[in-house]
């Protein structure tokens, strides 16, 4: 279970005001919605009611995979390196306080969304912009949760996707299966505007791809809800960004507003999973913890209003740090000196690498859905769609 956040009266301050309102909704697909338009103070005062004071999660750089691997083998009797943001080192010793700006590529952490006004404030402008669908509104959906991840691009270059493409695990269906259609909302926040792209499955050559602007927040229900998603571009030059004067500190904050009631109650093994504080190593088939969160950390809050955010990280692991640096590779074959994450087509048919949507301009797009218009996504092949700028990205 989610512990309460007492929040403290800065944020609640800041949510007076702040109006929390979508300027528009566009239906991307009859089971994606997509909602646009909140305004600078209310990104900010969501931002802070996520990262409020007493928070706790997990958070970390990078390892190369003959690092993990050595973890495994040897844990605390060996020595390692983080990699994190442009080319430098983070070595947490036993447990330091840093602005969030400090802490390296990515974290996660989970509140209840009774403990986030501005939270509970984002339902309620989904209602407001999408009174004719059912998925916004009770019973269909009550969100009882939020969780929350954030990621830096940090000098690496997208050459695919970040991370590669992955499904919703939180639901009571099988990977890819249509069943569990809970809906889900997706806020994004941060300093970029991200593309993120959908397919039917992972063996798909096409993307569905969405260009996201801080502010923007996806609803995915029904069917959609078992397919798979990728970021696919973070433009952290987006005017709408606003650079140095956002009060974030990542390039992107994703807020996600989940309805466990079907998952607490079908799987409650996998429902403590999807809300534990830390990655448990004992059940990380991916190796997350240590390899890509190595360090826990709490949200301490800011010394002055409007102040920048500050964390206690603590080295949990007990890591040791060698002085000189890895000479492995990171994730999907990438080498230290690339900074990157690679997402490469790995055969004929197969989905990573393949043609998307505005790859080569609209044009493309079309080519698309002439060559493959399989399921319902060939109707954006219709001229004058309005969804179409929204399909395309960047």
């Amino acid at each position: 279970q989610i512990e309460s956040v007492q929040f403290p009266k800065i944020v609640c301050v800041a949510m007076a005001n702040a109006a929390i309102h979508f300027h528009q909704c566009e239906a991307l697909d009859p089971e994606l919605l997509c909602f646009r338009g909140l305004s600078f103070s209310a990104q900010d005062a969501l931002f802070r009611s996520v990262f409020a004071e007493g928070c706790e999660g997990e958070a970390g750089g990078l390892m190369t995979q003959e690092e993990r691997a050595k973890w495994k083998e040897m844990g605390q009797c060996g020595e390692y390196t983080v990699e994190s943001c442009f080319g430098q080192k983070w070595h947490v010793n036993d447990e330091q306080v840093m602005p969030l700006s400090e802490m390296g590529f990515h974290g996660r952490h989970h509140i209840a969304l009774r403990d986030s006004a501005a939270c509970q404030a984002v339902v309620e402008a989904m209602q407001m912009a999408a009174p004719h669908y059912s998925a916004t509104t009770a019973p269909e959906f009550e969100p009882e949760y939020v969780s929350v991840s954030y990621e830096n691009l940090g000098g690496r270059v997208i050459k695919g996707t970040l991370c590669g493409t992955a499904y919703d695990d939180d639901r009571c269906s099988r990977r890819g299966e249509v069943g569990d259609g809970t809906p889900k909302a997706f806020l994004f926040l941060g300093r970029a505007a991200v593309t993120v792209g959908f397919k039917y499955d992972k063996a798909d050559r096409q993307w569905l791809r969405v260009r996201m602007s801080p502010g923007d927040c996806l609803l995915r229900f029904g069917s959609a809800r078992a397919w798979c998603m990728g970021v696919l571009k973070i433009d952290n030059a987006a005017p709408e960004g606003r650079g140095d004067n956002n009060p974030c500190s990542f390039d992107f904050v994703h807020v996600k507003l989940m309805d466990h009631r079907r998952l607490r109650q079908e799987k409650p093994e996998l429902f403590a999973r999807c809300h534990a504080r830390r990655i448990n190593p004992n059940d990380d088939k991916f190796n997350m913890n240590p390899g890509c969160f190595q360090y826990a950390y709490t949200i301490l809050g800011s010394d002055a209003p409007e102040g920048p955010i500050k964390a206690s990280v603590v080295n949990d692991n007990g890591m040791r740090f060698a002085a000189v640096n890895s000479s492995g590779t990171l994730g999907h074959g990438v080498t230290l000196a690339q900074a990157c994450y690679v997402d490469v087509q790995r055969g004929k048919g197969k989905g990573k690498g393949g043609i998307s949507a505005g790859e080569h301009g609209k044009g493309n797009h079309f080519r698309m859905i002439q060559y493959a218009p399989r399921r319902r996504w060939g109707k954006y092949a219709e001229p004058n769609q309005s969804v179409n700028e929204a399909l395309i990205g960047s």
